[in-house]
Parts: C-alpha cells; sequence; structure tokens
C-alpha cells in the first residue's frame, strides 16, 4: 500500500493535556533536550522548554514564537519514532514556511539554523509577534517522494514540482495521480481531513502517527473531553475514511 506522511500545520497542543503527554514520548523528549542544549550554544536565553510544554494554555497560547517552535519540535521527535517503527514513507508532505519539519527532514535546514533565524530574522521577529488568529489556514504546502540511493544507501528527498500549494489540493493530487492509499499524519491530532472533504468519497485511510503505535495507546484515552472533542483530535486508527 502506497502511504505519504504529512506534516500537518493543525495540531492539538493548544491543549495542556496534550502536551504533557506528548512530552512523555521518548523521541520528543529526546528532542526537546536537543533544542535546550543548542539554546545555550547559539547565545539565546536559556530557558526550560520542558517546563513552556507543561504550562497551563494562556502561558503557551501567549508566546506565538515559542509555541510554533514547539510543534515544529514535537513533530520531529514522532517523525523519528514513526522512522523507527515503520520505515519510510512513499511521500512525504509539509510546509515550505520558515518553521518547518519537513525541511529539516529532508535536509534543506537543520534544527540550529532553524532556531537561530527565528530569533535574528527580523522579518520572522514580525510574524511570529502578530496576535494569534484563529481558523488561518497554512496552505504552503510541498511534496517530496522519498526513494533509496542504493550506490550511496542514503535516502533520497525529489520534489514534486506541483503549481499548487494547498494543502487539500496537494492531498488529492497524491490519491488521485500518485495512488496514496494511507495518508499518516504527524501531529499530534489533525484536522486537515475537515478541509477536504473529498477525502469521504476516497479509499484512504488518515491515520495520526500516535494511533498507529501500540505502545502509545495510553496517550488519547487520559485526554481531557475539551481536546478530544476539538477539531484537531484524531480520528480512530481502524476507521478510514469514507467507510
Amino acid at each position: 500500500m502506497i502511504d505519504a506522511v504529512i506534516f500537518s500545520p493543525n495540531n492539538a497542543l493548544d491543549f495542556q493535556d496534550v502536551r504533557s503527554n506528548v512530552i512523555r514520548i521518548p523521541e520528543v523528549s529526546l528532542r526537546l533536550s536537543e533544542v535546550e542544549d543548542m539554546w545555550g550554544q547559539l547565545g539565546l536565553a536559556e530557558m526550560n522548554i520542558h517546563n513552556y510544554f507543561l504550562s497551563d494554555d494562556a502561558v503557551f497560547l501567549k508566546n506565538i514564537k515559542l509555541k510554533k517552535i514547539a510543534a515544529t519540535i514535537v513533530q520531529l521527535g514522532l517523525y523519528d519514532r514513526y522512522l523507527k517503527k515503520f520505515g519510510m514513507p512513499r511521500f512525504i508532505l509539509g510546509s515550505q514556511g520558515d518553521l518547518s519539519a519537513l525541511k529539516i527532514v529532508i535536509g534543506k535546514q537543520t534544527l540550529n539554523n532553524m532556531l537561530f533565524e527565528a530569533y535574528t530574522k527580523e522579518e520572522d521577529a514580525k510574524i511570529l509577534e502578530m496576535p494569534q488568529l484563529k481558523g488561518v489556514k497554512l496552505v504552503n504546502g510541498l511534496v517530496f517522494s522519498v526513494e533509496s540511493d542504493e550506490p550511496s544507501q542514503s535516502t533520497v528527498f525529489r520534489s514534486l514540482n506541483l503549481e499548487v500549494a494547498d494543502y487539500g489540493k496537494l492531498i488529492l493530487h497524491l490519491i488521485e495521480e500518485c495512488s496514496v492509499r494511507k495518508i499518516i499524519n504527524i501531529g499530534p491530532g489533525h484536522s486537515f481531513h475537515k478541509d477536504v472533504p473529498q477525502l469521504s468519497l476516497c479509499d484512504t485511510q488518515v491515520l495520526d502517527s500516535i494511533d498507529l503505535d501500540p505502545m502509545l495507546n495510553w496517550f488519547w484515552p487520559g485526554l481531557q473531553a475539551s481536546a478530544a472533542s476539538s477539531q484537531a483530535a484524531p480520528l480512530t486508527a481502524a476507521t478510514p475514511l469514507g467507510h
């Protein structure tokens, strides 16, 4: 079955219970510790990012810059775990923005550079300090095929060079033109399926990477009802869309 991994522009990190659970995942915790070490090396203000994840929602949502960085770090940790459990996907879709897990995964940017640029680029600072807007969709997506280069035993990411950038249209392209039948979201949680109503007519599964991992079956059941009922709450892993 041809699969695609998607770094969703939406996630459930706005909820404290979700953040408290996600930092218990070893690969995410390792990424957070990596970032804390980089902070000092880059000469940036020291901070305990684990404590930031455990802060109440008002504190977490107040700092838009850290919130965006936090989402990227979590996605990198979840992707690390997904690779260990399930291997490389056939396609990968993510944002082409400055704070992008995709750009780090394909080797276009390092985590170190992302942190430094987020705190030093004037244009980034202006964008990241804007008031939080609800219901704003991130549409600047990129799709790459994932191929294995046998001589060098390395992974090669090739851009599909599509003319569209909208997440919904890119997802439909993967389904209709690339025969993708399983979409794995690197969230945690996802809501993009609501922006692509055509998915209900497709024989394609849309799953969250956490739901696929039997060792993480503790993650969602203990969460508050507010997180479970939000638009970013995950689909059940065993239920494909359109069935």
